[in-house]
């Protein structure tokens, strides 16, 4: 879990592991449980009170497949935005690189 320190992001980045075997449009009961527990963890933080938007990327890999997930509260839904399921036995070097890039990339967006 990676959070960003200071007031002004409440964005946290995350990577989890799971036995299960993940499809291409759908997402994993753990995946949602896990987005949902860090957000409100994040907008539970005394420093973030003036935020109402906890932005979460996790990363989650299912055995030999992995994927990233975007995902906030707009107030109304809950958005969630994934990247394709890359399979590691065929695509490791594109895999990684868009994922890495993904997990190292800078905040963006409003969040109050």
């Amino acid at each position: 879990m990676d959070d960003i320190p200071g007031p002004d992001y409440p964005h946290i980045k995350a990577v989890m592991y799971s036995n299960q075997e993940g499809k291409e449009h759908e997402i994993l009961r753990s995946e949602l449980l896990i987005i949902l527990r860090l957000m409100l963890g994040q907008l539970k933080k005394r420093r973030f009170i003036r935020h109402m938007i906890a932005p979460v990327l996790l990363l989650s890999f299912m055995g030999k497949r992995g994927r990233a997930i975007e995902a906030y509260f707009d107030g109304q839904c809950l958005v969630l935005r994934s990247s394709q399921l890359y399979n590691f036995r065929e695509q490791t070097a594109l895999a990684f690189k868009d994922l890495a890039e993904l997990y190292l990339g800078d905040p963006v967006g409003r969040t109050t």
